[in-house]
This record gives C-alpha cells, sequence and structure tokens, in this order.
C-alpha cells in the first residue's frame, strides 16, 4: 500500500477514535484505543444478539 493511502486511512481511523494520534516532529505515531474498540465491539455484539 502506498504511504498516502495509509495516510488517510490511519487520519479516518484517528477521527472516529479508534486510534490515538501523537504527532513527533515531522511523524505521527498511532497507538489502538483499546476502550474505544472495547466499547464498539460491545455494541457490535449487542447488536447482533439473538433472542
Amino acid at each position: 500500500m502506498i504511504q498516502s493511502r495509509v495516510s488517510y486511512h490511519l487520519k479516518e481511523l484517528a477521527e472516529a477514535g479508534l486510534v490515538n494520534e501523537e504527532p513527533r516532529g515531522r511523524w505521527k505515531f498511532y497507538r489502538l484505543n483499546q476502550e474505544a474498540l472495547r466499547q464498539y465491539l460491545e455494541q457490535l455484539i449487542g447488536d447482533f444478539k439473538l433472542g
């Protein structure tokens, strides 16, 4: 994948709150937002529960 496409998708994930973005000089470091992912998965599981 080309760098510009990766950057675009990481930006989208950061805006959605699923990753945290930390600028360091010219670079940006990304980290998974585990709490947001946990909440997302709980919601998804709840939406698809049968019964």
